[in-house]
């Protein structure tokens, strides 16, 4: 039964965050780190072949449209999905 209860207290508090997906020159990954609001620290990893860097976080789902903003002007060639 704890498993059970587990997966779905783990659904629910899923329900209100995203997962924010992006890729960042490298020249502006300290500050877009900077501006994300992690539960944890992003994972960042080298894009192969150019100097980019790739960077997932979770956030909360309502502070998404807070965060482009800021985002972009950290990193005006940012490219960025989130799901």
């Amino acid at each position: 039964m704890d498993e059970i209860t587990t997966l779905l207290l783990g659904v629910i508090e899923a329900r209100h965050q995203v997962l924010l997906t992006m890729n960042v020159p490298a020249a502006a990954l300290d500050r877009v780190i900077e501006v994300l609001p992690a539960m944890k620290k992003p994972t960042v990893g080298r894009l192969h072949g150019i100097d980019y860097f790739s960077i997932q976080t979770v956030v909360q789902k309502g502070l998404v449209n807070g965060l482009i903003p800021p985002l972009k002007a950290a990193a005006p060639k940012i490219s960025s999905r989130s799901r």
